[in-house]
């Protein structure tokens, strides 16, 4: 991460795209787009030819369309950063971010000044999270994002909740 994209962060709150990004995140979306295709062109050709064949066309199609939405919606919050307010510094805050890390052992990637970067473990509903935290004077930035698969069903959210509990509880 460059001290641009940083600066991008904090101005806007999400992640600068990539093109690679496209390759790791955005190509997931082609199997939720062929199941809602399938389902669009499938309810098109059989409507009006019987009632089994309108409601399966309907169940694929629904099926589809609500497993594109919340593909694009994990995709975008794999974006944003969530921002807190503290009554720190920065080098204050940098510091209770490496504690906070400690405590939750996490493996830290990166730190300096302006950023810290963590890895999290491999669990059974994740292949690991990176852990993204960008200082903006008293805010804190952020961001939990699937290392080696493209979104995660719930487990980045649950690492910045544990991340906010622990870093609240001093």
């Amino acid at each position: 991460m460059t001290t641009e994209e940083v600066k991008f962060i904090r101005l806007t709150g999400r992640r600068p795209f990539k093109f690679r990004d496209i390759l790791d995140y955005y190509i997931f979306i082609i199997f939720p787009l062929a199941i809602f295709s399938s389902g669009t062109f499938l309810f098109i050709n059989t409507f009006g030819h019987g009632d089994k064949a309108a409601l399966y066309s309907s169940i694929i199609f629904i099926f589809g369309l609500v497993l594109l939405l919340w593909t694009v919606k994990r995709l975008r919050d794999n974006q944003i950063f969530r921002r807190i307010r503290t009554s720190r510094n920065s080098d204050e805050n940098i510091l209770k971010i490496k504690n906070v890390i400690e405590r939750l052992e996490w493996e830290l990637y990166l730190d300096n000044k302006e950023r810290v970067i963590a890895f999290t473990g491999t669990t059974g509903f994740s292949w690991g999270e990176q852990m993204t935290f960008v200082v903006d004077g008293k805010d804190i930035l952020i961001n939990s994002r699937p290392t080696k698969q493209p979104i995660t069903i719930l487990k980045d959210e649950l690492n910045l909740r544990r991340f906010t509990k622990e870093f609240n509880a001093e």
